[in-house]
This record gives C-alpha cells, structure tokens and sequence, in this order.
C-alpha cells in the first residue's frame, strides 16, 4: 500500500522509486495502514532481505504515531547467505537475484521487491535443507551466525 508521509518526499528518493508527492497525495497516512499491516503479517514469518530495516521503520512509525505494534518474527535473506555463501562480497538484492537467475521487475518498489526476494527463498530452500534446517528457527538460528551482515545491520542501527 501507498501511504502519504505528510512531507515532502525528496527528489533523490523519488529517482529511486518513482513515488512522489503528487503519487500519494490521496494516499492514506501511515497511522490508518499500520493496524492493516500488523493484521496481515499476524501470525506469520516476515522473509525479505535486510528485513530488520523494513521492521525497524514500521516499528518507529507505529510509535510516532501512537499505533500499536508487536515484532513479528522474522527471517533475513542477507543473513542467510552470509552464512551460507560465506566467500560471497556481493550480498545486495540485485546481487543475489543476478547470482540465483531470478528475474526483476519493478526494482525498488514494494511489490517488485517482494517478489524478488520470494523468489531468492525459493531457490535458497535447498541449500537450507542441504545444511539441515527444516523450520524457522533453525533458519533463525543458522541467520543469527551471520556476523558480517548482523555488523553491518547494526552499525545502520538496526
């Protein structure tokens, strides 16, 4: 879902994305998505690459705004493949998705990415199975090994 931040969206972010002001102007606020977001991700593992800064800005927009929000659990595909691919250096989506054939469409949106990094977990699933994990919290066990991308993530602050 689109929604409007109430300020300006900067250039440099709408030459990423193509979302600018004039696109979410009718768009509903942060606060009235957030309840709908928590809803669908209820009861679900939340899977996506460097998923920890997608949560942490849903989580701080939920406390600026006074919504309520719980942590869903969750999986991160950077984490996965640094441990999996320990050799690898290049660890970006676009990166993964060249090195897995996994073709992109709609980059740097929330959809395109979504299906992206759906299509990155399908094709890790074998390595996983491979390495002996079979439920999310061996997959969650086996990501928190990671240590160059947790490093990373942290020092992003998140």
């Amino acid at each position: 879902r689109l929604v409007r931040p109430d300020v300006p969206i900067p250039r440099t972010a709408t030459a990423i994305h193509g979302i600018a002001d004039a696109t979410v102007a009718d768009a509903p606020t942060v606060a009235a998505v957030l309840p709908e977001v928590a809803e669908f991700v209820a009861g679900c593992v939340v899977v996506g690459h460097n998923i920890g800064f997608d949560l942490a800005v849903l989580a701080a927009e939920a406390r600026r705004t006074g919504v309520a929000w719980g942590m869903p659990p969750s999986l991160c595909l950077l984490q996965l493949v640094d441990v999996l691919e320990p050799g690898w250096t290049n660890l970006d989506l676009d990166s993964l998705a060249a090195h897995f054939a996994v073709p992109v469409t709609g980059r740097h949106t929330a959809l395109g990415d979504a299906l992206v990094t759906a299509e990155l977990y399908i094709r890790l699933l074998p390595r996983l199975a491979a390495a002996g994990v079979a439920t999310w919290g061996e997959a969650a066990a086996l990501a928190a090994r990671s240590r160059r991308a947790r490093r990373l993530q942290a020092a992003a602050g998140w």
